[in-house]
């Protein structure tokens, strides 16, 4: 809501949401172009040299997710292939995210939330898949990490595609409820009070 609020560059919004969308780190997202965007695939893949791991990374683009992209088409920009371009239709600032984040904090905190970096963003979308009861492995691979069980690693040989889309939509669903109102958090309150 605070995003939605404020008068920040609209690319900045969308990057923001997308970023909680895909769990994206924020240079992958920052720079994504159209080229990158397969969207008759529902899928948006990243190349190597922008990737931590150094290898192509696929991740499923949610309903929701999608729907940040066509906002996205509505800003694009004859200057660049970006998804999010910056305020003069180049790359974005590298602190965009950032300073945006730490222009909102005061606003965030009011409304009874915590002040965000910009690795929140990835953090939050990590901790909505395990409150959504998608399997830690499967989590772990939707953010990209490397797989940390050797024995897993070694031995199996599953891609665990349909999961992590899953997963992704879940996500996707779950975000679009709550910007909906669908999804309210109630306080419980203590037997003492």
């Amino acid at each position: 809501a605070a995003v939605d609020e404020s008068d920040m560059h609209l690319a900045t919004k969308l990057l923001i949401e997308f970023q909680v969308l895909t769990g994206a780190r924020t240079g992958e997202a920052r720079l994504a172009t159209w080229s990158e965007m397969r969207l008759d695939r529902e899928q948006w893949v990243i190349p190597a040299g922008r990737v931590k791991s150094d290898r192509e990374f696929r991740i499923h683009l949610s309903a929701h997710a999608q729907s940040v992209l066509a906002r996205a088409k509505a800003i694009r920009s004859d200057e660049s292939d970006f998804v999010f371009p910056g305020a003069k239709g180049k790359e974005m600032d590298k602190m965009a995210t950032a300073r945006a984040l730490a222009r909102l904090a005061e606003r965030v905190e009011a409304k009874g939330g915590k002040k965000l970096r910009p690795h929140d963003l990835r953090r939050t979308f990590r901790t909505m898949l395990s409150r959504l009861g998608v399997q830690p492995h499967i989590a772990e691979l939707c953010m990209n990490h490397q797989e940390t069980e050797t024995m897993r690693r070694v031995y199996d040989g599953h891609d665990y595609s349909a999961e992590m889309i899953l997963a992704w939509d879940l996500v996707g669903s779950h975000v679009a409820s709550l910007r909906n109102g669908g999804a309210l958090v109630i306080p419980i309150m203590s037997r003492r009070a």
